[in-house]
């Protein structure tokens, strides 16, 4: 309601599934909490706290900072700032955090990982090690599924295996061997 201060009222689970959130008569008294706060109750539902943990601006979510410069920013001092999303039917989870000197984005359980881009595949971790670009089903340490360049000089320490056609431009004769 509106008036001399804003009200909050709620008597049941406000919508959420039995057991899952319930409020009985919170009401928020004039200056009792800060602007842009998400009030939030402990797992009892008993108690309405106005904490810093929460910051909505209006367009942006803060968790863990009072002044999100991203749609949803979350700031730790330590080793928990990071989103994690959780898979129950597979159990797999992916996570997206960073740490005190890096960041880190991949599976934290025994899944692949995809980059993709307008909706395709275009890179796959597998939970192997392997790495393939334009291939869901990279077979060596590193496997390139259609045409490469490499701008630079290529070097191979191992053996060399090409299949199928093949041309050297510009190439010496030095060490060649066909």
């Amino acid at each position: 309601t509106t008036g001399s201060g804003t009200q909050w009222v709620a008597t049941s689970s406000l919508g959420f599934a039995t057991g899952v959130s319930t409020y009985l008569a919170l009401t928020d008294t004039p200056s009792s909490f800060t602007a842009n706060r998400i009030p939030f109750t402990n797992s009892g539902a008993t108690a309405l706290t106005d904490a810093a943990a929460f910051i909505f601006t209006g367009t942006r979510l803060g968790i863990g900072t009072t002044s999100p410069n991203r749609l949803v920013h979350v700031q730790s001092s330590s080793n928990e700032a990071g989103f994690r999303a959780d898979n129950t039917t597979n159990n797999v989870q992916t996570e997206m955090r960073s740490d005190t000197t890096q960041g880190f984005i991949g599976t934290i359980s025994n899944h692949d990982l995809r980059l993709f881009t307008n909706g395709t595949s275009r890179m796959t971790v597998m939970n192997t090690g392997n790495v393939g670009i334009g291939t869901t089903t990279p077979v060596m340490l590193f496997s390139v599924g259609g045409n490469s360049f490499f701008g630079g000089n290529l070097t191979a320490t191992g053996t060399l295996t090409v299949a199928g056609n093949s041309s050297l431009q510009n190439a010496s004769t030095t060490n060649l061997t066909i």
